[in-house]
């Protein structure tokens, strides 16, 4: 499934597989599928929960879904960027979510968590936000020189600014 028209169709040529441009809530096939991915989709929806449910409901029994969505706890939304943050934008992101919020919302729809991470691109924005708005560039040095290891420190602790999700439908 995709959204962009000309990415759809260049996809299915290129993998010779059918690739839907609907949303699951429109969809009126009785589909079914093994695994369904949402890469930062779930945040532009005026109605997050129908939208998990339907994928719920298009999933084989056993099937996976993977979600990728912002992270509301995430280190450069809560304690640096704030509303600067890219993630926040309300216009293109009517929900964003912590995980607790995801959690609920696809136990809900009768999805196991079989996996959570976060990853992200936190010291980038800090580092850019440091170097451009503020002027800092001893920061921005600073935030540059260590990027991998801040990052993955931001990331183990759960802060990343982009969760994972793998969920199993019952």
């Amino acid at each position: 499934m995709e959204f962009g028209k000309e990415l759809a169709h260049f996809t299915a040529n290129r993998l010779n597989i059918r690739v839907l441009t609907d949303p699951l809530t429109e969809i009126k096939e009785d589909l079914r599928f093994d695994v369904i991915t949402m890469f930062d989709v779930i945040e532009h929806v005026l109605n997050p929960k129908e939208v998990i449910n339907r994928m719920h409901q298009f999933l084989n029994p056993g099937g996976i879904g993977v979600l990728f969505t912002p992270n509301l706890d995430s280190f450069a939304i809560q304690y640096y960027l704030k509303e600067y943050s890219s993630s926040v934008i309300p216009v293109h992101h009517p929900f964003i979510f912590h995980k607790l919020s995801m959690q609920k919302i696809v136990e809900d729809a009768g999805f196991e968590v079989v996996h959570f991470s976060t990853k992200g691109s936190d010291i980038i924005d800090a580092y850019a936000h440091n170097q451009v708005l503020l002027k800092q560039q001893q920061v921005a040095d600073f935030l540059k020189e260590n990027c991998n290891t801040l990052q993955a420190m931001i990331d183990a602790s759960g802060c990343g600014n982009h969760m994972r999700f793998v969920i199993r439908k019952d």
